[in-house]
């Protein structure tokens, strides 16, 4: 008695500081009351749990029957933390929860395959009256006060779940259709009377993913991960592929195979880890990122198609190194950046892009593919070239040398990104063949494998982001790709023509920039063999900026244009005259034949 109305005292206590602050609303009478008798019932449901005059299986029974089904039952429904203080001997009842989690776990007995006892151990854990219970426990003390959680960390827990959460990618195929496919209701209603009720397939993924979730946010727990060397199994399921799966998943089916939500969970976990300085050198230590890099290289190795699975996992793989690069940047830890940008991950995610989709969910799949490039684009340490604004032959008197933009998200800061962009769009034009498969690359035959569609969404990608900052032109001008892109005019499209002399005219009317090496690049078309199309394009091009923006006359005449125009026309007259002068002389000679035949001399 004495006890509930001490934890009455204190609740109101509580409850007057803060409605006095002004943080929290008053809590009811009714609230109280409430809180009292839950707590009150939990004590002693514990109590008589963790006696040791009763049995051991009656101590079990209460336990998992009782006490944690309203434990949780009670957290999950008001998520209030009254919940936490209902537990007097923190460290029996931590004991007894371990005790019962090992137990369920060894409850598994020996099987002929990892497929067998991983589906042992779901059904396990999806029993009420095995392991469910006790999992839920696990995540809901997730959620509470740190001393619980430390005394879980001490009977290691994490590790366990971690553990049994990498046993489940191993489930066989026919696992997830039989749990699919349990629709027929006289089967569910079987089920709901079972004495060993088994809760669905998704609510028991969730309990474990989200205790995961937890474990991996607490900067504690992670620290105790990588000291057990736990937490690098985590990143390892993202490239690991059950051997059941093997005869069941081809590179032409159009279903992702299911254990893939295993490893898009795996992503969702470590993509909340806090990328403090000791996880990112515990990352480098294990090769973390060149264990990823290593599934791009399998999925392109040997193979004249990639399939939608393969792309899926490299996907899941960019995604992870995106969410690590950007993380360890912002903690000042640059090494994991600058491996990335030092090895062979640029090439490889080229040839990536370039090996052609076996269908056409992959050619949709390929657009992510794209889009993640671009976001790596903004993430780095690259910075414009200051060398731009001196020593130039020729610039306006007004010009001034743009300054970032004050949404750092919108200036390019990975130069290699975004070379990797171009290069793709450019190839074979101006670029070295991929190399050969031993190099983690395929071979490609000299036309673009890059569908027409896939092609522009990349140019107007690489336009955008371009145009999203005034400074990106200049940071890029190291990559020469607005000069590559002129002069690669003839093997695109008119429309992708007429957007790059978009791009030309945005640097010279918005930028209030002389793009001289540009101009000098589209010179070259007037004095090659380019097509009587595109020169017509540039030249009408040319001559709408030289009615829309006078400064244009001025540029014209330093950038020499004039001079190269004049000499392709006088080369044109000359070329003219020639014809003429040759088509004469046949006629001459034409009519010289016919007039000797009409004498009879011939």
């Amino acid at each position: 008695m004495w006890r509930s109305w001490v934890d009455r005292i204190n609740a109101t206590n509580k409850e007057s500081e803060q409605f006095t602050d002004g943080t929290s609303t008053p809590i009811s009478p009714e609230t109280l009351e409430r809180r009292e008798n839950e707590q009150n019932e939990l004590r002693e449901l514990l109590s008589k749990a963790l006696d040791p005059r009763i049995g051991e299986k009656e101590s079990s029974d209460v336990f998992l029957d009782e006490f944690l089904p309203k434990f949780c039952t009670t957290w999950e429904t008001y998520k209030e933390d009254h919940v936490f203080t209902a537990i007097d001997d923190a460290r029996s009842f931590m004991a007894k929860l371990t005790r019962s989690l090992l137990s369920g776990i060894r409850r598994v007995p020996e099987q002929k395959s990892k497929a067998e006892s991983s589906q042992v151990l779901m059904d396990n854990l999806r029993s009420k009256s095995h392991m469910y219970n006790v999992i839920r426990t696990i995540r809901v003390i997730a959620y509470g006060p740190e001393t619980l959680v430390d005394l879980m960390l001490q009977q290691r827990i994490p590790s366990v779940i971690i553990k049994l959460f990498r046993s489940f990618i191993d489930l066989p195929p026919d696992y997830y259709t039989s749990n699919n496919n349990n629709n027929n209701e006289e089967e569910q209603e079987e089920e709901d009377n079972m004495d060993d009720e088994l809760v669905s397939f998704e609510q028991a993924s969730f309990v474990v993913t989200d205790t995961l979730k937890r474990f991996a946010q607490n900067k504690a727990v992670v620290r105790r991960l990588i000291v057990e060397d736990t937490f690098f199994m985590m990143i390892r399921l993202i490239s690991v592929k059950p051997v059941e799966w093997d005869n069941h998943a081809t590179k032409e089916e159009l279903i992702e195979p299911a254990y893939m939500i295993w490893k898009r969970r795996a992503l969702d976990i470590l993509k909340v880890v806090p990328m403090t300085i000791e996880v990112s050198q515990y990352l480098k230590s294990r090769r973390c990122l060149e264990m990823l890099l290593q599934i791009w290289t399998d999925s392109i190795t040997n193979v004249k198609e990639i399939g939608s699975v393969e792309l899926r996992e490299d996907l899941i793989a960019l995604d992870l190194i995106t969410y690590q690069l950007e993380s360890t940047l912002e903690a000042d830890f640059h090494v994991l950046y600058d491996d990335f940008n030092q090895g062979k991950s640029w090439t490889i995610l080229t040839s990536l892009l370039l090996t052609p989709s076996i269908n056409d969910k992959v050619e949709e799949m390929k657009n992510e593919l794209i889009e993640a490039v671009v976001k790596l684009c903004f993430i780095g340490k690259d910075q414009g070239s200051p060398s731009l604004s001196e020593g130039l032959p020729y610039q306006h008197p007004d010009f001034k040398f743009p300054k970032p933009d004050p949404d750092s998200s919108k200036n390019v800061s990975n130069i290699h990104a975004f070379q990797t962009l171009l290069e793709t769009f450019t190839y074979p034009h101006n670029q070295r063949q991929p190399s050969s498969s031993a190099n983690g690359t395929t071979n490609h035959g000299k036309q673009s494998p890059l569908s027409k569609t896939l092609k522009r969404k990349i140019f107007m990608e690489m336009k955008h982001i371009i145009q999203m900052s005034s400074v990106n032109y200049f940071t890029l001008e190291r990559t020469n790709t607005v000069p590559v892109l002129i002069e690669s005019m003839e093997s695109y499209d008119i429309d992708i023509q007429n957007e790059i002399m978009d791009l030309l005219a945005y640097i010279i009317k918005d930028l209030n920039f002389v793009p001289l090496k540009e101009l000098a690049v589209l010179s070259l078309h007037f004095q090659s063999s380019s097509s009587g199309n595109l020169v017509g394009l540039i030249c009408r091009r040319l001559g709408g900026l030289l009615r829309e923006f006078p400064k244009f006359r001025t540029v014209v005449r330093e950038a020499g244009i004039l001079n190269v125009i004049s000499l392709m026309l006088t080369d044109m007259t000359e070329s003219l005259n020639r014809e003429q002068e040759v088509e004469k002389a046949e006629q001459e000679e034409k009519y010289i034949i016919s007039k000797n035949i009409s004498r009879g001399h011939i």
